[in-house]
């Protein structure tokens, strides 16, 4: 099984069939994806043969066909299932739509949907199916925690909420000899996916600080060496996660 997500098909031509993608006996996913202005003989946008594949929360817009199916074309005994998406001069099917995205600007390349798109919001509100809907499953949520948006960029509103974060260890009153490893640990939470937290230490009760990590999203924890050379009682820990 084939699975192509979060990805633009944009100015692709194809000789026969399918201008940006061509399916042939396969059961692929295609989701959260944005097909602009390919062309083929059929299929301009996507072409299956024979395949089960299931398109969601994609956007089908400006695709062109010289013989049939300017934004899907499909043959065999075996069909597709195009649900939630943008297409083009055809809104049949479970959640799908046919208005224009409103681009930002797709002469600079800039497929991003701007405020008032009528994709943001409008994607499969339980797309794992696992019977829990966007509302309750973040799995089904953009990153902004909203219902996910059709097409490749998710609209990403305002963020007006800061993340919370809580160290836990150390707690207060620890010692710590040097040249030993010791663990910190914290907990952090925000409506948004945590980018990046950073660590720091202070050797004057909190007047200045070093930092002695960047990490990755938000780990949660670390291990620290105590330096060999410095000898204090004023440590101090801060933790700083962004968003």
């Amino acid at each position: 099984n084939v699975t192509i997500r979060r990805s633009l098909f944009k100015g692709n031509i194809a000789g026969s069939k399918g201008g940006a993608i061509y399916v042939t006996l396969t059961n692929t996913t295609i989701v959260n994806n944005t097909v602009y202005g390919n062309q083929a003989d059929y299929g301009g946008g996507i072409a299956t043969y024979n395949a089960p594949a299931s398109i969601i929360n994609t956007i089908l817009w400006q695709n062109s066909a010289t013989t049939s199916g300017s934004q899907y074309y499909h043959t065999g005994s075996l069909s597709p299932s195009y649900t939630y998406c943008d297409i083009e001069g055809n809104s049949s099917g479970t959640g799908n739509i046919d208005a224009d995205p409103l681009f930002v600007n797709v002469n600079l390349s800039n497929f991003n949907l701007p405020e008032g798109s009528p994709c943001i919001d409008l994607g499969d509100p339980d797309l794992d199916g696992d019977g829990i809907d966007y509302s309750l499953d973040t799995d089904d949520q953009d990153i902004d925690g909203t219902r996910m948006d059709i097409g490749a960029f998710a609209f990403i509103g305002p963020d007006t909420v800061a993340p919370t974060i809580a160290i836990t260890i150390p707690n207060g009153g620890e010692s710590y000899g040097t040249g030993a490893r010791v663990a910190f640990e914290w907990a952090a939470a925000d409506d948004r996916s945590l980018q990046w937290t950073k660590a720091h230490i202070s050797y004057d009760a909190g007047v200045t600080y070093s930092q002695i990590d960047s990490i990755f999203g938000n780990p949660g924890g670390m291990y620290w060496d105590v330096p060999t050379d410095t000898i204090t009682d004023l440590m101090r820990l801060k933790v700083e996660v962004a968003d």
